[in-house]
């Protein structure tokens, strides 16, 4: 049921949808295990969908176009795989380690800019609000420090990306359980 309010995004007076701090798509179902890195630990079994009213159905629209739904055809498909493991099996690595190798998007043939918006995104929802936690307490606010009006500027398109940020890093490695 929306809720009116100040969208977080445009900062403008609407009806405010119930906001995903990450899509739905990326939440396990009820039927899956799911491992959930949170404050440097791993819970595993069902993650709660953190959801409040936070933006205006137009801003919703504008993550979903902005990279949200190109990143989840590689990363929350309706079919079954992982197509961006299908990717990095093709693609050399930048760099090798133990744990995990390093790709660039153009070596995979990934949008960068739509990696990127969808990351800036969901750092920034970390950024402008404490999300409640089944626990009942509230998540930490991230801090942004001087980008934090910036990142929103490039979000709600009206500046480009954030001078002084050099780069997103988008770690897409499943958790083993």
């Amino acid at each position: 049921m929306p809720s009116s309010g100040t969208c977080k995004l445009c900062l403008q007076e609407a009806l405010l949808c119930k906001s995903h701090y990450i899509p739905k798509a990326l939440y396990p179902t009820r039927k899956q295990k799911s491992a959930t890195a949170a404050r440097g630990a791993i819970l595993v079994g069902p993650t709660p969908h953190l959801r409040e009213h936070l933006l205006c159905r137009e801003c919703e629209n504008r993550f979903s176009q902005g990279g949200e739904s190109e990143v989840l055809k590689w990363l929350a498909p309706k079919v079954k795989g992982y197509p961006l493991n299908e990717k990095f099996k093709l693609a050399l690595a930048r760099e090798r380690y133990a744990d995990a190798s390093r790709f660039a998007t153009y070596d995979v043939g990934l949008d960068a800019e739509k990696f990127a918006y969808f990351a800036s995104s969901v750092v920034w929802r970390g950024s402008v609000h404490e999300w409640l936690l089944s626990s009942g307490s509230r998540s930490t606010l991230l801090t942004l420090g001087t980008h934090q009006e910036t990142v929103r500027k490039f979000l709600v398109g009206d500046a480009g990306f954030p001078h002084g940020i050099m780069s997103v890093i988008v770690n897409a490695i499943p958790v083993p359980i």
